[in-house]
């Protein structure tokens, strides 16, 4: 439900019910269940799954993980598939989305690079058949990324070949949007670093416009999204020379 109450403002109300399942009450969206996942043998964590922030809204890393899984995958699994070659050097932003990319990532001899803790933990059980870089920096609770002024600086020293980016919002004319200055800039900096970029991004976030422009959309070279984005945003993409790909989960 995230990408509704980024539509109209506020953040709703969240109470958990029981395990895996959570009340969410709207003053304009009403009243409705959202359930999740916990690891099997995990404790339930009682804090929220979305910041106090009411200007971001920014969701917890952890409610990400169960958010459209299917859509992710699909997409995922076309950007493996579509954008890496044997031997290429690529970056993967710490999304959810682009980090669901790893388990199809079958190319030979790999480096891969990521501020993302929850895809360094992924890739560590791919090494030795990859090599995996990390940034360092300062650690942030909410999005599990390493950010700050040695993350921006360890990307502007780095090349890969592609960026598998992510975001919170796509808009028109916004561009691609996203809550945190910190994480735009590290993201920033990725883009700058890289051969092309190949946004991955689910049909839920189009129309969403969140606090500040990540890149214009002329530093896009592909979009790939599922069967649910709106035509007009696909028209409107094409029109202006990026690749767009839409998956069916």
């Amino acid at each position: 439900f995230g990408s509704a109450y980024d539509r109209v403002g506020t953040r709703p109300h969240l109470r958990f019910e029981k395990p895996g399942l959570v009340l969410a009450e709207h003053e304009t969206l009403g009243k409705f269940f959202f359930a999740y996942e916990t690891p099997q043998g995990a404790k339930e964590d009682p804090t929220p799954l979305f910041t106090e922030n009411e200007t971001n809204n920014e969701p917890l890393y952890r409610s990400k993980l169960v958010l459209q899984k299917d859509l992710k995958s699909a997409i995922a699994r076309l950007a493996a598939e579509t954008y890496v070659r044997d031997n290429d050097i690529i970056f993967l932003e710490a999304g959810t989305t682009v980090g669901s990319m790893i388990e199809f990532l079958n190319q030979r001899d790999l480096t891969v690079i990521s501020n993302g803790l929850g895809n360094l933990n992924q890739l560590s059980s791919r090494i030795p058949e990859m090599t995996v870089l990390s940034c360092g920096g300062m650690l942030r609770y909410i999005a599990h990324t390493f950010v700050g002024p040695q993350a921006v600086d360890f990307f502007h020293n780095m090349r890969a070949n592609t960026l598998f980016l992510g975001c919170t919002g796509l808009d028109f004319p916004d561009g691609i949007t996203d809550p945190n200055p910190l994480e735009i800039q590290v993201k920033r900096a990725m883009v700058e670093s890289a051969g092309q970029t190949v946004l991955l991004i689910d049909s839920t976030k189009f129309g969403v416009r969140s606090l500040s422009q990540i890149i214009p959309f002329e530093r896009v070279k592909a979009v790939i999204t599922d069967d649910g984005v709106p035509e007009k945003y696909v028209t409107k993409l094409r029109e202006m020379h990026i690749t767009v790909h839409i998956v069916t989960p």
